[in-house]
């Protein structure tokens, strides 16, 4: 995988793995139980100090796994290749419809 794979809900990256690197991952309820709830666990504002470092462990343990096909590109590297960016807003009036 290249470009940038969803990573903002783990099951739908675990999708995505998992269709480039058949049970890579192993099966679902298995990465369910052992990266997605540590690692969503630990981001609540509640976990706790032994829930956050699980949940860091985790993910580190899940990044070390995916490195093999999951090319990681941040947006530094990639400014030297493309052209700057331009926004353009745009109002448009809703018609009767809308």
């Amino acid at each position: 995988l290249s470009g940038t794979p969803i990573q903002n809900n783990l099951m739908e990256f675990y999708s995505m793995c998992d269709f480039v690197s058949p049970n890579c991952l192993g099966p679902q309820r298995a990465f369910r139980n052992t990266y997605e709830t540590p690692i969503s666990r630990s981001r609540d504002a509640t976990a706790s100090e032994e829930q956050k470092r699980i949940g860091d462990a985790r993910s580190a343990e899940l990044c070390r796994l995916s490195s093999k096909f999951v090319l990681r590109r941040t947006a530094e590297i990639l400014e030297k290749f493309l052209p700057p960016k331009f926004e353009q807003v745009l109002f448009v009036p809703m018609t009767t419809l809308q």
